[in-house]
């Protein structure tokens, strides 16, 4: 079929702007710097189709008035703390990544982009504990165990959802593969926190659409990703007996640690709950309230491994509300996937829960990014 020039060209901007998307999301699993360089071309894509850019702002005004007001206020909130621009740019993420509400994705291409990848994180997988001891703290393509599993988990879920839609049945078992091999993978980063985000998100999709069978199959899936890692399963068997008040009567370090900056972010929050403490200044204010409580044994850290906490702490309430308010206006720009961005917003709730992700540039960087480009993806009209 012969398109007229303009629509031609519309077409072929589309096809361009899904590949290199489709680029970053599977250099994820090869080179997270590459995967920035793809990513980067598609927002030059997205500003350089101005026109759409604006429509596409002007659609979702509401959510893109609420980022500009959240980043303001993390950049008046840190300017007077006096933080430098690296404790706050991965929070602007949410202002940078905008220009990916007018992306013409093509979403038809999403399934193989997502075998691939999962291809890639297998094959990363595989080279790694060639060389190395099964007991290693496995971290892929990111800084930290913790962020790799995150973004193993989120693929996941995406895995599954669009399994449920897939009529070719090739496809439907190469994305329930992917979904397998990516959470089972999971289990040697020995981060919890994900995993139990993970399970909340798929019991409650179960429970949602009455698939019993799902619920079945996620039970026992976790069960064996949890077994496979010893380091998992203690920490899981630790869950049984933890002593919230009492922070040095938890044997685990990583409960202890996760306790002690909770009791450290709660008492911080009482006394600086409207302009925060500054992200600069908390592991040195944590160390001094750990000598203080008698708090032994236990790294002060820069963020309190709770996003909700962590960013009260750093910036105020008004901060943690304006993040909340995106996440819920996310959902609510959505058009045709509004129940996928529904459970990665969910998922990524969950293991905020346990981590401040915002902190790690990779797996906040992916979830954003997908986010807009699926509140862009419209129904196709009959």
């Amino acid at each position: 079929m012969n398109l007229p020039g303009p629509l031609r060209s519309f077409a072929n901007l589309a096809f361009i702007q899904t590949l290199f998307f489709n680029l970053y999301i599977i250099f994820n699993f090869v080179s997270r710097d590459i995967s920035y360089i793809f990513l980067l071309i598609t927002l030059i894509l997205c500003i350089s189709n101005y026109k759409e850019l604006y429509k596409a702002i002007n659609d979702r005004l509401s959510l893109v008035i609420v980022v500009l007001t959240f980043s303001l206020w993390i950049f008046v909130s840190g300017t007077f703390h006096n933080s430098e621009a690296s404790e706050l740019d991965n929070y602007l993420r949410f202002l940078v990544l905008l220009p990916l509400l007018s992306i013409n994705y093509k979403d038809s291409f999403l399934n193989i982009t997502l075998i691939i990848s999962s291809v890639l994180a297998l094959s990363h997988f595989s080279i790694f504990f060639t060389f190395e001891e099964f007991s290693t703290r496995y971290k892929g393509t990111s800084s930290y165990p913790i962020t790799y599993a995150s973004v193993l988990l989120l693929l996941s879920i995406i895995c599954f959802y669009r399994s449920l839609s897939e009529k070719n049945i090739t496809v439907k078992r190469l994305l329930i593969l992917s979904a397998i091999t990516n959470t089972l993978i999971s289990s040697f980063t020995q981060s919890l926190g994900p995993i139990l985000a993970f399970v909340i998100c798929l019991l409650i999709f179960s429970i949602i659409n009455g698939r019993v069978k799902s619920l079945i199959f996620t039970l026992i899936l976790v069960s064996v990703t949890v077994s496979l890692s010893p380091q998992l399963s203690d920490k899981t068997k630790s869950l049984r007996n933890v002593d919230i008040y009492n922070v040095m009567n938890n044997e685990s370090r990583t409960i202890r640690e996760r306790l002690g900056y909770l009791h450290y972010g709660l008492s911080k929050f009482t006394s600086t709950y409207l302009i925060g403490y500054g992200p600069q200044n908390i592991e040195q204010d944590m160390q001094t309230f750990f000598e203080t409580k008698n708090i032994k044994y236990t790294r002060a850290q820069d963020h309190l491994h709770n996003e909700f906490i962590d960013i009260s702490v750093k910036f105020g309430l008004v901060a943690l509300i304006l993040l909340l308010i995106i996440y819920y206006l996310m959902y609510k720009n959505t058009q045709k996937h509004k129940l996928l961005v529904l459970f990665l917003i969910i998922y990524i709730m969950g293991t905020q829960l346990t981590q401040s992700q915002i902190s790690h540039s990779q797996i906040i960087t992916l979830f954003i990014s997908l986010i807009y480009t699926f509140i862009n993806i419209r129904e196709k009209v009959r």
